[in-house]
């Protein structure tokens, strides 16, 4: 099932005082990549959460195919990814067997399916050599891993990943866009917080900058390529942004090289 995902005038505050997300307004389409990106403290994870449904704003409401989120909820459950952070917040089973098969067991589905899903998941992200492993004696890059095949095994149609190339090496990044590319294709809802501009300008269709709690603006990748933008939303333009602007060069075909680059 395909799903567009909108947010209408979300607040939210913690402590029922000081407003973390401010009259947030957003829209996604099936087969969309969207990314959310601002300044640390901007409150990016705290609104994929309330998109998620794992918070329930202040004020505001959040819709999956035009129908309130709480009214779908648990059961719209069964749809969603949602890939923190840190991965320590997100494994807590005893293997990392046990960890991607989970997911599956809530579903109730049988022990041979189960294995057969989690081998198949764990040859796909090169895990099978640590499937008896203990999660948290594994590195970070691997952590991830373990998080993210304990949400692909059961094949979600929206993906919430919260700063997914964070702390990871090089090829580990260039897996996770290319997973990225294929949940697209199969016109699966896809929302991202990241601080990591390269990857926001090679892997997303549209990009909201939050700033101090609100949307601060709304573009397409190519409009980013500029630094006094970014610089005054708070962000730090990069090597790739500078030169662009030095060179006078053409933004657009320079984010095609650089798609085309990493496929």
């Amino acid at each position: 099932m395909k799903w567009s995902i909108s947010a209408r005038n979300l607040w939210f505050s913690y402590d029922g005082r000081t407003w973390v997300l401010r009259g947030v307004s957003l829209e996604v389409k099936p087969g969309e990549v969207v990314v959310v990106m601002g300044p640390t403290g901007c409150g990016k994870t705290t609104l994929l959460l309330l998109l998620a449904g794992l918070l329930k704003p202040s004020k505001g409401e959040v819709y999956y195919n035009s129908k309130p989120l709480q009214s779908l909820l648990p059961s719209i459950k069964r749809y969603i990814g949602f890939l923190f952070q840190d991965p320590d917040d997100q494994l807590f089973n005893p293997s990392v067997y046990d960890e991607i098969a989970f997911s599956l067991r809530t579903l109730g589905l049988g022990e041979d399916k189960i294995r057969e899903r989690v081998h198949s998941i764990a040859r796909t992200l090169g895990l099978t050599s640590v499937l008896k492993r203990q999660p948290y004696r594994l590195s970070v890059g691997e952590k991830k891993k373990v998080a993210l095949a304990s949400i692909l095994v059961y094949d979600p149609s929206i993906l919430f990943l919260d700063e997914p190339t964070a702390n990871l090496d090089y090829s580990t990044t260039v897996f996770i866009e290319k997973l990225i590319v294929e949940a697209k294709s199969k016109g699966k809802t896809v929302i991202i917080a990241s601080h990591d501009l390269d990857f926001t300008l090679r892997i997303a269709d549209k990009i909201y900058v939050l700033v101090n709690g609100s949307i601060a603006s709304e573009h397409k990748p190519v409009e980013l390529f500029s630094k006094s933008k970014l610089v005054g939303y708070g962000l730090k333009p990069t090597s790739i942004v500078e030169v662009v602007e030095e060179l006078r060069l053409d933004k657009s075909m320079v984010l095609e090289i650089i798609r085309r680059l990493k496929q």
